[in-house]
């Protein structure tokens, strides 16, 4: 006979194995609809496309020059330019939430006339924030040569948008006149990876020796702040997840991110503790800092905090019911992290994460404990792990 814990935890983890497949099958499913959707409005619309329109007003037809070049003509076949695009040959370079993929637009003085971003699933933040920084006027003007050449910073508040956009215009460049460009060093960039992998070791040092990590809190809260939330944005949310799930992991371009994700989920696993909430997430270290201000914490009965720590289960099952039907919008804006790209966040996350901050003053971390999808979703990986089952059965 099976002990309510056993049961519990069987439980426990069967509706996470099935939510997992569940909302995976789903994922891929719609992915897989909405591309052969897009492939049958390409074939019907090639020649009212947005990007042949808007560089070439006067186009009324295209020539496929193998697969090097798509020329541009006029109603009296005239060429007015031609355009490069970077998919398939960039396929596999990947900016925060998909593919990236750009065409670059020339004229007929072989000089760039301008760059888009065509059909993708990129967080709208992120690329909104990206177009709005002027990064596609970036090698305006400039001959194929002379772009490949161009020194392009990445745009701060959409890193990975903006350096997967980069590198999807150089290597296109670099395919079409046959050449590698020489990189120089990204000092800053490796400033900015190098921190936040050192926050990432410090944090396993105590996860590890929490009783020896007490008086370094505080050091390891304000940097993760700082590397991981601001400069790196490198924290797990629904969204990402949920991209992972439907499309695969970019190890390539994510390898950091993904190898935290990893950490978080395997580290409970075999310790039965939580790792990434408790000692990484920059979020929560900013609601633990700002509870820092104040001693004096609202006192919430007991009844109260049962219901509200119930608050987050909800909301994660919501989640996944909306994501099987397909209509959960911007996952981005069912959590505040994005804020700390808060150059690209829309409103509403601005507004969230500042009344989250500024409840924290006076309640202990309330969206790590009452309202935090992403920490659920963490919290029912660590109810999987063997120890409980272990533990639930009783000694003789």
């Amino acid at each position: 006979m099976l002990s309510s814990r056993t049961f519990r935890y069987l439980l426990n983890l069967i509706l996470l194995l099935g939510g997992i497949i569940l909302v995976t099958g789903f994922a891929r499913a719609n992915k897989a609809g909405s591309e052969s959707k897009q492939i049958a409005a390409d074939t019907a619309l090639q020649a009212f496309s947005n990007e042949i329109t808007r560089f070439y007003p006067m186009a009324a037809g295209i020539v496929q020059e193998d697969s090097t070049r798509t020329i541009v003509m006029d109603a009296k076949a005239r060429q007015l330019g031609y355009l490069l695009y970077t998919s398939p040959y960039t396929d596999h370079v990947e900016g925060y939430n998909g593919p990236t993929p750009v065409v670059i637009a020339f004229g007929t003085d072989d000089r760039i006339l301008g760059t888009m971003l065509l059909e993708h699933d990129e967080t709208p933040s992120f690329a909104r924030r990206v177009e709005k920084a002027g990064l596609y006027e970036s090698w305006n003007g400039k001959t194929a040569e002379e772009a490949l050449a161009e020194e392009v910073d990445a745009v701060s508040g959409a890193t990975y948008t903006s350096e997967a956009v980069i590198t999807c215009v150089q290597k296109r460049l670099e395919i079409y006149i046959g050449q590698k460009k020489n990189k120089k060093a990204d000092v800053w960039g490796i400033v900015r990876t190098g921190g936040t992998i050192a926050v990432i070791l410090i944090a396993l040092v105590c996860f590890f020796s929490p009783s020896k990590a007490k008086p370094f809190r505080l050091y390891l809260l304000a940097l993760s702040i700082v590397f991981l939330g601001f400069l790196k944005g490198t924290f797990l949310s629904l969204e990402g997840t949920y991209h992972w799930l439907s499309t695969g992991f970019p190890f390539a371009t994510q390898w950091l991110l993904i190898g935290l994700f990893a950490l978080a989920v395997l580290l409970p696993l075999i310790t039965n503790k939580p790792f990434y909430c408790r000692w990484v997430c920059p979020f929560g270290a900013a609601q633990e800092l700002m509870g820092k201000l104040s001693r004096r914490k609202v006192h919430i009965p007991p009844q109260w905090i049962k219901v509200l720590t119930s608050v987050r289960r909800y909301l994660l099952l919501l989640v996944v019911v909306l994501l099987i039907f397909n209509v959960a919008g911007d996952l981005s804006k069912w959590e505040p992290f994005a804020a700390f790209s808060f150059r690209s966040a829309s409103v509403w996350v601005l507004v969230l994460a500042g009344l989250i901050l500024l409840a924290s003053i006076f309640v202990q971390q309330p969206w790590c404990r009452f309202f935090c999808p992403t920490g659920q979703l963490l919290e029912s990986v660590r109810k999987c792990s063997p120890r409980n089952l272990r533990h639930s059965h009783p000694k003789n």
